[in-house]
């Protein structure tokens, strides 16, 4: 049996919105939208105006001017919808949050215009225009954000911490920037790294964290923790501890 979508007119900021909403799944809401094809495997919808597209498996909420996605029925949940893929245009605002019994890690992803895809392992989104990923960890205390020309992003499809963070990898084309926060901890003060270059890579799986900045490398931080002109350099996280310039490569 094919699962069953629910439809709700309701009042928006003066104007009708339609929302569509799929129990222990999927529930989005738009100023217009319309079904291009619905069969018992893959149900596509275009909408447009002021759209909110929320997946509760993923943990994962999309906000957009206009969305174009594809769902599919859930196999170990009747009537229940899994989102497998999205295009976003316009305003384009993804948010991704996993917990855990201390905290929340909450990754931010905004551009013009965003394709995100579903996963076994991974969940992909690409980015096409001036890209900003910002990474807040509540349990670690410690949050980035880093900006580039274009950009993509890879994230758990897990919604617990247990399982890897929100936020697995990303890569970012250039220019490029990071600004690196650690709050005040019992043994050392807080502390703040920025950084320029021409490329950057985001690795962000476990307590392993680490951004390796490529090109005309330009560090600012505390203490030892700066770089001028070198062609590389990498910024780490200690677990427990705060961000620190970990190695830098040749002049560029």
């Amino acid at each position: 049996m094919k699962p069953t979508l629910f439809l709700v007119i309701i009042i928006a900021g003066g104007a009708f919105a339609e929302t569509w909403t799929n129990h222990n799944g999927l529930t989005f809401s738009a100023h217009g939208w319309q079904i291009v094809q619905n069969t018992s495997k893959l149900t596509k919808i275009k909408a447009r105006g002021g759209v909110t597209l929320g997946s509760v498996p993923d943990g994962m909420t999309i906000t957009s001017d206009q969305l174009d996605f594809e769902a599919k029925p859930n196999p170990q949940k009747p009537k229940a919808y899994t989102l497998s893929h999205a295009y976003a245009t316009k305003n384009v605002h993804i948010v991704k949050t996993v917990s855990s019994p201390t905290g929340k890690q909450i990754t931010d992803v905004r551009g013009p215009l965003a394709e995100y895809s579903t996963g076994d392992i991974e969940n992909t989104i690409r980015i096409i225009g001036p890209t900003t990923i910002q990474n807040t960890d509540l349990i670690q205390h410690q949050a980035f954000t880093a900006t580039g020309s274009s950009g993509i992003a890879y994230l758990s499809p897990s919604v617990e911490v247990s399982s890897g963070n929100g936020l697995k990898r990303a890569n970012l084309a250039g220019p490029v920037k990071v600004i690196l926060i650690q709050a005040a901890t019992k043994t050392e003060g807080a502390s703040q790294i920025v950084a320029t270059a021409s490329e950057m890579q985001i690795e962000n799986v476990g307590n392993q964290r680490r951004i390796t900045l490529t090109g005309n490398v330009h560090v600012l931080g505390p203490g030892k923790d700066e770089a001028t002109g070198m062609s590389r350099a990498v910024i780490v996280h200690d677990p427990g501890g705060s961000w620190r310039l970990d190695a830098v490569g040749g002049k560029s």
